[in-house]
C-alpha cells in the first residue's frame, strides 16, 4: 500500500473518510502505508491480513472511533504515531514478531487496560504509550532477564507505574 504523506497523493478513499466504518487490508498487501487511514474518524474496525509486515507512520492516527486492532504475527515494526489519539481503542493485540513500537504509536489511546508484549520486542520508543491512562496490566511473553534487554524510552509512564508481568 502506498505512503500518502510526502508523495503528493492522497488515499483514493480520502474523500469518503468520514463514511468509512470498516477497513480491510486484504491478503497480498504487505504494508499499511503512512497516513493511509489517518483521520477516518468513524472507522470502528480495521482488519489486517496475515501478509502485512509493516504498519506505517500515522496509518490509523486520529481514528477516534477505532475499537481495537489485531496486529498480525508477521509485523515487525509498528510505525510512529500509527494509532495516535485512537481514544476509543479498547483492545490491542500485538503479533509474535513485533520488534519495534515506534514513538507515539499508541499515544493517547486511553481506553485499553491490558497489553501483552511479545518476546521479540526490542524497543518501545519515546511516548509510545503516553496518555494510555487506563493501561493497568502489562504482560511480557519472556523472562525477567529478557525484559531487561528491552529498551523503554522516555514518556512511557504506564511502564513506570505498572508491574510488568512475565511469562517465562
Amino acid at each position: 500500500m502506498n505512503n500518502y504523506k510526502d508523495t503528493g497523493y492522497t488515499a483514493p478513499w480520502r474523500e469518503f473518510k468520514e463514511d468509512i466504518k470498516k477497513a480491510v487490508v486484504e491478503d497480498g498487501v504487505t504494508s499499511v502505508g503512512e497516513y493511509a487511514f489517518a483521520d477516518c474518524t468513524n472507522l470502528e474496525e480495521a482488519v489486517l491480513s496475515d501478509t502485512v509486515t509493516l504498519i506505517g507512520a500515522r496509518s490509523f492516527s486520529e481514528c477516534t472511533s477505532l475499537k481495537g486492532i489485531d496486529i498480525p504475527d508477521g509485523v515487525e515494526d509498528v510505525g510512529g504515531a500509527a494509532f495516535y489519539d485512537c481514544g476509543a481503542m479498547e483492545k490491542v493485540t500485538l503479533g509474535d514478531s513485533v520488534r519495534k513500537i515506534r514513538g507515539y504509536a499508541f499515544f493517547r489511546c486511553a481506553s485499553f487496560d491490558h497489553i501483552e508484549l511479545p518476546k521479540s520486542l526490542m524497543i518501545i520508543e519515546e511516548y509510545a504509550f503516553y496518555g494510555c491512562s487506563a493501561l493497568e496490566s502489562i504482560l511480557y511473553d519472556g523472562t525477567p532477564y529478557d525484559w531487561m534487554k528491552v529498551t523503554v524510552e522516555d514518556g512511557n509512564y504506564p511502564f513506570k507505574d505498572t508491574q510488568i508481568g512475565t511469562v517465562g
